[in-house]
């Protein structure tokens, strides 16, 4: 105290003037700040609580729910024609399941060898023999139930079961599993029965590569679509 005394001896009024300017800008500053930043802080909590959908993560389970509910609408329609349905089913489909995974995994080390075109080519014609093979299976289903359920979700993805219980009581589990990337929860396998779509149709399509190679894989493919 007596040091600091001894230095306010050295210093004038006009000194001691602008010392006590600059402190109270430097309060009126930081009080200015400190309320820009409270009114930021606020408005990020308004926006939170009362935007819809702010920070609602959707579960993979209540996605493939939503996409039953929907699938099952658009089969059980009657005031729609099969080609408006079919066209109905696909928008549906093709927005949940990752068909470039799916034809990827399904290729395994094949996809190396496969020309940037012939890769594009047997990613569309996958997503057409899904389309024929599944899609006709799901416009059968007008008085099936079903339930979703038994989802487990890990770091690299997750998995659900989707039961079809049939008219006469048995059920048809099936198991997705999902990834989560940027479109959101989709999934790049599907287990019916015990059985993997994706390694069912790779193993049968690995034996075609081997003795035909990826170009007759593309013709085989072309062959049993156009049939």
């Amino acid at each position: 105290m007596i040091l600091l005394v001894r230095q306010l001896e050295y210093i004038d009024l006009p000194d001691l003037r602008r010392i006590w300017l600059r402190i109270q800008g430097a309060r009126r500053a930081n009080s200015e700040l400190f309320a820009g930043f409270r009114h930021v802080c606020l408005l990020a909590l308004a926006w939170v609580l009362f935007t819809p959908g702010v920070f609602a993560v959707e579960s993979p389970g209540s996605v493939l729910k939503q996409d039953v509910t929907k699938v099952l609408a658009v089969a059980r329609d009657q005031s729609l024609d099969r080609a408006t349905r079919r066209a109905r089913l696909n928008a549906i489909l093709s927005a949940r399941f990752d068909v470039q995974a799916m034809a990827q995994s399904i290729l395994a080390v094949n996809w190396s060898h496969a020309t940037p075109g012939q890769r594009d080519r047997f990613v569309e014609l996958m997503t057409r023999l899904l389309e024929q093979t599944y899609i006709g299976a799901i416009e059968s289903y007008t008085t099936e139930t079903v339930r979703v359920g038994g989802e487990r979700i890990r770091a690299d993805g997750a998995t659900v079961i989707v039961t079809i219980v049939r008219r006469d009581g048995t059920d048809i589990p099936l198991l997705f599993k999902l990834r989560k990337g940027e479109d959101g929860w989709r999934s790049y396998d599907a287990n019916i029965e015990g059985v993997s779509l994706v390694s069912n149709y790779r193993g049968s399509f690995a034996e075609i590569v081997k003795n035909r190679g990826i170009q007759g894989l593309l013709e085989h493919l072309e062959q049993r679509l156009a049939g």
